[in-house]
């Protein structure tokens, strides 16, 4: 048992050791390199329900697997950060859902945002930037 324990530890430094260095070399990678053309729009990434599933399902396993809770209270710990990983990566790469539920307590439509400035800031500072202020009734 114990060699198991010792065995699973030292694997798990490994799985450390490889994310945090594919990390580091990954962001490295995006500082060297200049913008090409060919970079993919943001709003090429909503919709794209597979990255959701295999972001959240990383992370999950990964909060699952390494803190290992074992208590009642642990595990719902756990649950409220799955939760939060669902509603980020859903965010990031499903819909702008923000915008979808705020948007109505604004008086404005969801669809104003468009799905190219389906960020809040990025909308805000343009509307700012161009003069006519945050909320534009008729738009």
């Amino acid at each position: 048992m114990q060699l198991l324990t010792a065995v699973w530890s030292v694997v798990r430094w490994a799985i450390v050791a490889v994310v945090v260095g594919g990390g580091v070399w990954l962001f490295l990678g995006m500082l060297l390199h200049e913008p090409s053309p060919e970079n993919i729009p943001s709003w090429r990434w909503y919709g794209n329900w597979r990255a959701v599933l295999i972001a959240t399902a990383v992370f999950a396993l990964f909060v699952l697997g390494f803190v290992r809770p074992r208590q009642p209270r642990e595990w719902g710990n756990a649950g409220i950060y799955v939760a939060f990983l669902i509603s980020l990566f859903t965010e990031m790469y499903g819909i702008p859902l923000t915008i979808y539920l705020v948007a109505p307590f604004l008086d404005i439509s969801p669809w104003t945002f468009g799905m190219n400035e389906s960020h809040l800031l990025a909308f805000a500072l343009g509307r700012l930037h161009s003069g006519g202020g945050i909320l534009r009734h008729g738009d």
